[in-house]
């Protein structure tokens, strides 16, 4: 039993270690978007392409971000329904309860009937993000795109294009790709909510 409980804790340091890598690398995705930003913007005026191919970049970045964060609520999912449940057999008692307390002080409808050691005067977090680490950088991945794409039309437009094909057609395909990016970040959005619920009902059923 004490070999098993080694095993665990060392998987579990792993996949610790793992999750700071995502967090870290979610990170630099978001420096790597402001800089392309701030970077593509100066340049755009002399160099209209710019502001097409930012939009573009921004999904992209987008996309990687959110792959990181579905990586991070994996890791946290397998955490709190498999090794979570085997180490707290393992030891007699509730260990690993931080994804439980998290989830507990942004929410108090979960702390009814849990063991959870929250005083009572903590109230719920008056400014909670309701999805860690997704939804409020999305607001700058998801606004960022359609500005672009708008500017671009507008410069081009108002500085007497002749390509208006290729203008519009650019502007089409990076808003066809933006388009696809936002269907992606919300069916991640479902299936993260659904995974975080699960995870804090699990968390209460186990105190």
């Amino acid at each position: 039993m004490c070999d098993a409980g080694e095993v665990l804790k060392a998987e579990f340091d792993d996949i610790r270690q793992e999750i700071r890598s995502h967090q870290t690398i979610a990170s630099a995705v978001m420096a790597v978007e402001l800089t392309a930003l701030g970077a593509g913007i100066s340049v755009a005026g002399k160099i209209q392409p710019v502001l097409i191919a930012l939009a573009v970049v921004n999904s992209v970045l987008w996309l990687r971000y959110v792959d990181h964060v579905v990586a991070i609520f994996r890791a946290a999912a397998y955490v709190s329904f498999v090794l979570r449940p085997r180490l707290s057999g393992i030891v007699g008692e509730p260990v690993l309860r931080w994804e439980a307390f998290l989830r507990q002080i942004r929410s108090r409808r979960y702390v009814a009937g849990s063991a959870a050691e929250i005083p009572a005067g903590v109230t719920q977090e008056r400014f909670p993000e309701r999805i860690l680490g997704l939804s409020h950088p999305s607001l700058l991945f998801g606004l960022a795109s359609p500005v672009l794409v708008a500017c671009y039309l507008y410069v081009c437009l108002s500085s007497g294009n002749r390509d208006l094909f290729g203008v519009w057609f650019a502007s089409v395909g990076a808003l066809g790709f933006w388009a696809f990016t936002v269907v992606r970040h919300l069916d991640t959005a479902r299936w993260i909510r659904r995974v975080d619920l699960l995870m804090a009902e699990a968390a209460a059923d186990a105190e």
